[in-house]
Order: C-alpha cells, then structure tokens, then sequence
C-alpha cells in the first residue's frame, strides 16, 4: 500500500469518518476508547482517545514515549501469563509497566542510561511505607544540613544551566539520597531528584532537547529551599504512583535490564528464547535522547566526563556523529527502494553538507536496524511476533517510508510480516511529538507485527 502523511486526516476527526487514500480506497478512521481490540483488522486507521490518568507511567519526563494500549495490545494478543518478553529499545520502561501488570516477565536493552534508570525504577515494586520512611528520613536531613562539603558535579556548564543557590540545593538532595543503602529505594529518590535537576535548570519551558531559556536572567531565581521543595513534590508524587503499582504486581514476575546495544543481544544464561518482542525503536534523527538528558546523566553520576557522555552515541541506533570523511559518501544497504531513497537525501539541496550528512544517518540508521533485525531473530522462539511501533519521516524535504523500509529489512532476515495498522494520537501527553528540524512531525504511528516462522 502507497503511504501517506495523515496530518490531513485529524481535521476529519470531528467531521466525517472517512477520507481517501493516494490510490483512490475509502478508509473509515475508527474511534478508540480504551484499549484496542485484539482482533483489530489488518491495515486499519484508528484515533485513540485516551484519558488524562496520572500513575506510574507518568514517573519521570522522557521523551517519544509510545502509548501504553500499543505494547498492551501486543503483550495480550501474543504472549499468556508468565511469557518472557523483550525491548530492546526500552525507553522511558512503558513496556516493562505492561508486561508486569499483565503478570508476564520482561528484559530490556537501552544504550541511554537514564533510561535504563528510569525504566527500572517504574517497574520496580516498593512498598509504600518502607518510601516514605524514608522519604521522612531523608527530607530531615537535607533541611538540616550546614554544612559547606557538597558533592559539586564538575561537567561543563554546570554554571551556565543553574544558579549558585540551586547548584547548592541539589547537591545537598545528592549527598543524603546518595547515602541510602536499599538500591532500589535509593534509584526511586535518584529519579525524583533527577525531575528536580530538569525543573531547576534555565532550560527552555517545552523544551525536550537542552536549550537554556532567552529570558533566565529576568525570570525568578530559584533559592536552595526552593529547589528542595521540587524534590520532595516529585517524591510525593511519585510515592503515591510506585505505592499504587506495587499493589497490583505478582512479586514472581520480573523486569531487567540485560544490555546496552541492541544490535548484540545477549540474553541471561539461563533463558534461551524469548515468547514476544515488543518495542518502539528510535525514529531516524528526530531525538538526540543524550542531549535531552545530558544535565540529570551529569548529575547523576551516570557518566564520569563530557566526552564519556559522548561515547554514549557509539550505541545510538542511526547516530549523527558521523566523521565527514565518512558522510561525503553516498552509503547504500542492498535494497533498491531504501537506497534509492538515501541517494535522494544526498542530492538534495545540491548535496550539500547538511543533505549528505543526512543521508548519512538515515543509511546508518538502517543498517544498524538490519543488525538489529539479525539478533532479534536468534532470540525469539520459532512463531514468536516482533511488534514494532514506528513513524515514517520526511528528512530534507524527502518522504521517507520508514515503517515500510523496516518491514522490507525485517523479512529479509527472515521475519514474515502478519499485519499493521496505524494510530493517530488524540492526547499526546505521554508521547512527546517527535518533531525537529531535520526529521518533520511525524503525524502518526503504525504497529507492524512480524512473525518468525
């Protein structure tokens, strides 16, 4: 099927319910609310109305998070109770929260170590009075702290994004949530801390990727006490979201990390295969995540320097920091539709720097996913599903079928592709437009959904 941009199609939404394809058939765009039926027919559209509900899924603020009825719909539909499943783009954990809700165990892959930190926290069961213990406990120390031996971070900047009181204030939250023994507990208070970090910083309002704010010097200036009191609301809350998730979990079930590239997985010994696949793999060049989260990675001490921050994009799946020698040359990966389109990039705007570079990345994007493709097919079992939620994208004025190449590379390592069917976001609260200058909005997402035979 010809594909479209669906842009057009939410002005239909409140109007008619059909609109027209390029090829001329009739399309009905299906209302949702709740959950998507399992038996939802091939290539269907579908407008998911969803409700503005606060739990566990809204720990921590990350961004191109999919929706949760995505992987939900995947996880009921082929995998049953204590299944193993796998994401190898975990992300900001929605799958880990699914697959434990509906009593299945998961792993995960991220190459981001936020995200490995964030993930593992939503999906970790604590009980509610063993957090606020010591939420009360650790409140008490921080507000009586004098003294002047702070954990300073040292990365470059540090001055340029916060202020010298706010500097102080979270590297007092620092010293005392470093200090907690239980690591569970002490990762739940890093991720309410690294909340604080994002809202006492001047970066831009509405801003996902690091921008410092035009208006910072006019605007108010946070105190110590004021950044404290961010910490202690993001922990309040997110007590309340882990306590609530707590109480549905089968303890048995487990969520874990395994790895850091998902173009080499490696599965625990002691699991050969895995039941389901399910994931939302990075869209091409539309989120530098570690740019996103370079101030909470710094504080957090998840890297040791600036420049091991940037050794973080070694395992970025389609990365931009690419050697000039290296993008003057047009890249091809083997199938004529894909490098077709790559050469389309490359000539744009007279290939130019910027058209070649480009180009670059979406060749390396794809190539990286056809490794990706390779080791997912050695891990899950015979009749398994892959279930892919990805974007298509317009890069230097080219329409890239991104959801289309991708299924082309899935089956040519073997994978036959069952059904898709697309999803246009009525409420984008919980997935962050994936929207830059290089990578157009992209106005809806397609689940694919592959089956090794």
């Amino acid at each position: 099927m010809q594909q479209k941009n669906l842009g057009e199609f939410s002005s239909h939404i409140k109007q008619k319910q059909e609109v027209h394809n390029d090829n001329g058939r009739e399309i009905t765009l299906k209302k949702i609310y709740g959950d998507i039926p399992l038996n939802i027919e091939d290539d269907a559209y579908l407008s998911i109305f969803r409700e503005s509900k606060r739990d566990v899924h809204n720990i921590a603020l990350y961004p191109c998070k999919y929706i949760p009825e995505l992987p939900r719909w995947a996880i009921k539909n082929f995998s049953k109770e204590n299944d193993i499943i796998l994401d190898p783009f975990i992300g900001g954990g929605t799958t880990f929260i699914e697959a434990k809700k509906l009593k299945r165990n998961c792993l995960g892959i991220d190459y981001n170590p936020y995200a490995r930190l964030v993930s593992k926290v939503k999906s970790t069961s604590i009980e509610e009075n063993k957090l606020r213990s010591k939420y009360n406990s650790l409140m008490d120390n921080i507000k009586n702290d004098s003294s002047s031996d702070l954990p300073i971070p040292n990365f470059r900047g540090v001055d340029f994004w916060f202020n010298e009181n706010v500097i102080r204030g979270l590297a007092k939250i620092k010293k005392y949530v470093n200090k907690i023994e239980d690591k569970d507990i002490r990762d739940f208070f890093l991720v309410s801390f690294s909340m604080a970090v994002r809202k006492s910083s001047y970066i831009a309002p509405g801003q996902m990727l690091t921008a410092r704010r035009k208006d910072w010097r006019n605007i108010k200036q946070l105190s110590e006490n004021d950044t404290i009191d961010l910490f202690s609301s993001f922990s309040e809350k997110y007590i309340e979201y882990i306590s609530e998730f707590s109480k549905e979990q089968n303890i048995s079930n487990f969520a874990k990390i395994i790895g850091n590239d998902a173009r080499e997985i490696n599965l625990p010994e002691d699991i050969d295969k895995v039941d389901l696949i399910v994931t939302s793999p990075p869209y091409i060049n539309a989120m530098d995540y570690i740019w996103a989260n370079r101030l909470r990675v710094h504080w957090l001490d998840l890297v040791k320097s600036d420049q091991d921050r940037l050794n973080l994009y070694n395992y970025e799946i389609g990365t931009e920091r690419i050697p000039k020698k290296e993008y003057s040359i047009l890249g091809q990966i083997g199938i004529d539709e894909t490098d077709k389109i790559i050469e389309e990039i490359y000539n744009a705007y007279d290939s130019n720097t910027q058209s070649k570079l480009r180009s670059r990345v979406t060749y390396k994007y794809f190539l990286d996913m056809k490794k990706h493709f390779e080791e997912a097919y050695k891990v899950l079992k015979n009749g398994g599903r892959y279930c892919i939620v990805i974007g298509d994208n317009n890069i230097r004025k080219v329409f890239v079928p991104t959801s289309l190449f991708l299924s082309k590379i899935a089956e040519s390592v073997g994978f036959k592709k069952e059904k898709q069917f697309q999803i246009i976001l009525k409420q984008r609260s919980m997935n962050i437009d994936r929207n830059v200058s290089f990578a157009d909005k992209i106005d809806y997402d397609r689940m694919i959904v592959l089956k090794k035979e």
